[in-house]
C-alpha cells in the first residue's frame, strides 16, 4: 500500500494505491486498486477508465536539503554545508489525472520514484487506459 494524495476533483486527501507484495519486482498484474480513504471509496483496477499525466514537478524537499546540509557542515565545515544543501532533497512529484468508471475525476500526486506507483502505471499502460507513455 502506498499513501498518495488526492489534491483536486471529486476526492481529496489520503489515497491508497494498493498492490500485492512487490518482492519479486513490479508487474502490472500486482496492482489491486485505489482507495480514497476519507471518502471510503474503493476502486478495482477495471474501474479506472483513464489515466493522464498532468505535470511533473521537480521539487526540493526542505527537510532533506536541511539534513544533508547539516551533515555536510559537520563533516566539512561551511563548504560541506553548501554542498550538502545543493545535493540533498531532490525528488520528482508526479501528478496524474484519473477518470473512474462512475464518471468521477480526481488528481493525485506522489513521488515518482515509488514501486507501487510504477506498478499502477504499468497496469494503466498494459490495460490501455494510460494516455501518455511515461517510460515505465
Amino acid at each position: 500500500m502506498l499513501l498518495a494524495k488526492a489534491v483536486a476533483g471529486d476526492f481529496q486527501g489520503s489515497t491508497s494505491i494498493d498492490t500485492k507484495v512487490l518482492w519479486y519486482g513490479t508487474t502490472p498484474d500486482k496492482f489491486k486498486g485505489i482507495t480514497f480513504i476519507s471518502a471510503k471509496a474503493q476502486y478495482n483496477p477495471d474501474q479506472i477508465s483513464r489515466v493522464v499525466q498532468l505535470s511533473e514537478e521537480k521539487a526540493r524537499s526542505f527537510l532533506g536539503t536541511a539534513v544533508k546540509g547539516a551533515v555536510g557542515g559537520l563533516l566539512l565545515g561551511g563548504v560541506g554545508f553548501l554542498a550538502g544543501a545543493l545535493v540533498g532533497g531532490k525528488n520528482t512529484i508526479l501528478r496524474l489525472g484519473l477518470e473512474l468508471s462512475d464518471g468521477k475525476k480526481v488528481i493525485i500526486e506522489q513521488d515518482a520514484d515509488n514501486a507501487q506507483l510504477k506498478c499502477f502505471l504499468m497496469y494503466a499502460k498494459a490495460s490501455g487506459v494510460l494516455e501518455q507513455d511515461l517510460g515505465f
